[in-house]
């Protein structure tokens, strides 16, 4: 998934991901109600164009994980603001965390 979430949200009715921070979800779920910190991060940092122009966006810090020397936790971890130990140390399953929305991350577990 890409920082261009909200140009896509009126192409697709599911988003899967098959990246480093997995979820799943019908669209209109996952921006009512995102659940994994990237995903929360990614909508932060893009302006909206359906509310406040003038309000401040969130970089997601530091940069994103070596593919070839991925970390042996959650790959967002090191930059998540949120991550505690376990998240270091045990990539996370993709479980539910509500009707047809999945998610890998041991906060929302």
């Amino acid at each position: 998934m890409s920082a261009p979430l909200l140009c896509v949200e009126h192409l697709v009715k599911e988003f899967g991901s098959t990246s480093l921070f997995r979820k799943s979800a019908p669209a209109r779920e996952l921006y009512a109600r995102p659940r994994h910190p990237y995903t929360r991060g990614l909508m932060a940092s893009v302006p909206r164009l359906d509310g406040d122009t003038g309000k401040r966006l969130v970089p997601i810090e530091g940069q994103p994980p070596n593919l070839a020397a991925l970390p042996a936790g959650c790959a967002f971890a090191p930059r998540c603001q949120h991550a505690i130990d376990a998240c270091r140390q045990t990539r996370p399953p993709l479980h539910d965390v509500g009707s047809q929305h999945q998610v890998a991350c041991i906060l929302e577990s």
